[in-house]
């Protein structure tokens, strides 16, 4: 998966999509993990949860449209450390998640997450598909490393089209797991945390430091070649 990420700003356009809808199916369970206790806590049925990925998809789409025309005066100097950068933080998102499990980290409140907090109050008072919709939509405040780290490098598309076409792409290859996050979590997650509890945090540090160690081995053996 940090693998794909890292081809996206060598490859053609034509494959963007491709690579991102990959880059999606990878990440699903890590979705699951992350946003699934939220689908099922807002949503009844197999309506309200495609409600729920709309309004997913269309705050994604404003964001990446954002982001897209902010980032290209800064892709044009800066195209490598981008990628780098959405690599780096979301190896480094994958040691945090993994180290929580054994460590509690001091939750800082601030203004951001009273905001947060009163927009999900005001979204889970609403009924039906505008409550799903909505906490889809409000889905993006969530702290994803995963999928700040697709948006980072997404601003590296070769046109508007191509970004677009690759946030369409990848949130379909998020759709699986997100859709059948309910029998996930009670088939899978919940037994294996139950079973192994502190498995699944090892794995995330283990993938987050080899992705690190790969990235920081590259960055000196592009140093050393220069010189």
């Amino acid at each position: 998966m940090l693998d794909l990420l890292g081809n996206l700003k060598t490859a053609q356009p034509i494959a963007w999509p491709l690579l991102s809808l990959l880059i999606g199916l990878a990440g699903s369970l890590h979705c699951v993990g992350m946003c699934g206790g939220l689908v099922v806590n807002s949503t009844k049925n197999l309506k309200e949860n495609l409600s729920y990925q709309i309004g997913r998809l269309v705050s994604y789409s404003l964001i990446s449209f954002f982001l897209f025309f902010l980032g290209q005066t800064l892709a044009t100097r800066y195209i490598n450390s981008l990628a780098s950068l959405g690599i780096a933080f979301f190896s480094l998102w994958l040691i945090y998640l993994g180290l929580s499990s054994f460590f509690k980290f001091k939750k800082i409140k601030s203004i951001l997450s009273h905001v947060q907090a009163r927009l999900y109050r005001t979204s889970f008072a609403l009924t039906g598909n505008k409550k799903s919709f909505s906490i889809g939509f409000l889905s993006i405040l969530l702290p994803c490393g995963f999928l700040y780290s697709f948006l980072v490098v997404v601003v590296l598309a070769p046109n508007i089209v191509v970004a677009m076409t690759s946030l369409l792409a990848f949130w379909i290859g998020t759709l699986p797991g997100l859709l059948a996050s309910a029998w996930m979590l009670e088939k899978i997650f919940h037994p294996i945390r139950k079973k192994f509890p502190k498995v699944i945090p090892l794995l995330l540090i283990l993938m987050g430091v080899y992705s690190l160690s790969l990235r920081v081995s590259s960055l000196l053996l592009n140093s050393n070649t220069c010189h």
